[in-house]
């Protein structure tokens, strides 16, 4: 299924070695969000804003099966941005009341200086006011995602994935841009 705002970005499906990755959603100029079976990726190019939080949880209706726990893996673009105040409110929102369908959570981090360290502490700044029913960790890149998350993916929802796999859906969501909001 297309998204009328995703018109014009790529297919609605791009296909990786008979893997295909499900584009579910997108705020122009700040994030892509993406799905395979029971995962979902947002790639941040900029940072998040409020309305920007609100296209990511309507892309968890789309995907969330009932019963069955849905992670997340989140790349965040070297100097993306730290999150608006709507953003962290709506994160914090939707790790609290979305808890008991929420697997595990990725953050991905990259880069190194002052706007890493301050994206970091803002992750974990967020992780302090949620509850704890579901594991978040931060990651400088995406092999560290790889090496950890089939695992803790596989043990809290029952869906394995392969190392190789997630390695070359991250690749492909890590070159994703969004729509330029100006047309």
């Amino acid at each position: 299924m297309v998204y009328p705002a995703l018109t014009g970005l790529m297919p609605a499906n791009r296909t990786t070695d008979r893997v295909a990755l499900e584009l579910v959603g997108e705020y122009p100029g700040v994030v892509v969000l993406a799905a395979w079976k029971n995962v979902g990726i947002c790639t941040w190019v900029s940072a998040a804003i409020g309305p920007a939080v609100e296209a990511l949880e309507a892309a968890m209706q789309r995907i969330t099966v009932p019963g069955q726990r849905t992670s997340w893996i989140h790349i965040i673009r070297d100097k993306a941005g730290l999150p608006d105040v709507a953003a962290r409110s709506g994160f914090v929102r939707i790790m609290t009341e979305r808890e008991a369908e929420l697997g595990c959570i990725a953050v991905v981090v990259g880069g190194s200086g002052f706007w890493a360290s301050a994206m970091r502490n803002a992750v974990i700044g967020l992780r302090v006011f949620t509850p704890r029913k579901f594991e978040l960790r931060l990651h400088g890149s995406i092999t560290e995602v790889v090496e950890w998350f089939p695992a803790a993916h596989a043990k809290v929802s029952g869906v394995q994935l392969s190392p190789a796999t997630l390695q070359r859906l991250l690749a492909e969501a890590e070159r994703f841009e969004p729509s330029d909001p100006s047309h």
